[in-house]
C-alpha cells in the first residue's frame, strides 16, 4: 500500500502468502490441516468490488434479510403468474372427475355448466 500526496491510498495487487502444506513436528512430518483448508489469511483488496456471488469474502451480515426479500419476491412473481393463468384457463371439454384447478379457475366460478360440474365433485 502506498500513500499519495493527496491522501489517496493505492492498493497494489498482491498474492496471498504461500504456506507449506507439510509440516514437521517432534513426531515427524504431517499434513497441516489449517493451512491446507484455510487458504491463508485475508489480504488487502479493493473495497468497492461487487459481484453476484458476493465479492471477495462473501458472508454478509444481512444474509437472512436478503434471503427473505428474495423469497418474498419469488412468491410475488409466482402468485402473479398463477393468477393470470387462473383467469385465462379455459376448458372446452369439461372434466369427468375432480381437477385441482376447479378451485381457482374463473370458468368454474362464472360458467353455469362448469359450476354444476364443480359442485358435483365438491363432495
Amino acid at each position: 500500500m502506498q500513500k499519495k500526496s493527496d491522501d489517496r491510498v493505492i492498493l497494489t495487487p498482491t498474492l496471498p502468502p504461500r504456506s507449506p502444506c507439510l509440516g514437521t513436528t517432534s513426531r515427524g512430518p504431517h499434513l497441516l490441516s489449517t493451512t491446507a483448508m484455510g487458504g491463508g489469511a485475508r489480504y488487502p483488496v479493493r473495497k468497492d468490488v461487487w459481484s453476484p456471488a458476493g465479492g471477495w469474502w462473501s458472508q454478509p451480515k444481512t444474509w437472512r434479510r436478503n434471503s427473505a426479500i428474495l423469497f418474498g419476491g419469488i412468491l410475488l412473481v409466482t402468485y402473479g403468474a398463477a393468477t393470470v393463468s387462473w383467469d385465462r384457463e379455459q376448458r372446452y371439454v369439461l372434466p369427468t372427475r375432480w381437477v385441482p384447478s376447479m378451485l381457482f379457475s374463473r370458468q368454474f366460478k362464472e360458467d353455469e355448466k362448469a359450476k354444476a360440474v364443480a359442485e358435483k365433485f365438491s363432495h
